[in-house]
């Protein structure tokens, strides 16, 4: 039979009350919840803005941010950098899918950026020529707007998703 080995219990002058290990449950891939096993782990874990996300440059294909620059009640403003890691020329496609009170769009006219509407808040934009290999281009964008809202649900270039903030 197999009996689980207890941690060490603390030295005679020890007045802490507090547990050994933490015993929070954690969701596992299976999606049953069990103590994780690096709870007791010193290392910090990464949180979203430390996270490293794979720009276009080190993953040898095209990647797009998008970024709200200015906001008001009836519309709002953002910037869509398109970049080119790879090393051809590409063409590209960025869809960006908002639920809710977006309402139009326009793009800056020197951008060499077409833009249609799917209808219901989603909108595609193509580049009028291709992207050279390490070259990137900024669309600037106006949206309007009924309520709030100025990030969309959904961003992808070519069908990898983009980097939103």
């Amino acid at each position: 039979m197999y009996l689980p080995t207890m941690p060490a219990m603390p030295s005679a002058g020890s007045t802490t009350d507090a547990p050994l290990a933490a015993t929070a449950p954690t969701a596992s891939p299976s999606g049953s919840a069990t103590p994780s096993p690096r709870a007791t782990s010193r290392r910090p874990t990464p949180s979203a803005s430390t996270t490293r996300r794979p720009d276009a440059a080190s993953s040898g294909s095209l990647g797009a941010r998008y970024q709200v620059t200015e906001s008001d009640r009836n519309s709002f403003e953002a910037s869509l950098t398109v970049s080119n890691g790879s090393g051809s020329v590409q063409d590209w496609r960025v869809e960006l899918l908002f639920t809710g009170n977006v309402k139009g769009i326009q793009a800056s006219s020197a951008s060499g950026v077409s833009v249609t509407s799917q209808g219901n808040g989603w909108y595609v934009l193509r580049g009028t020529s291709p992207l050279g290999a390490g070259d990137s281009t900024t669309v600037d964008l106006r949206f309007s707007r009924s309520g709030a809202g100025d990030r969309p649900g959904q961003c992808t270039v070519n069908g990898a998703a983009c980097v939103i903030g």
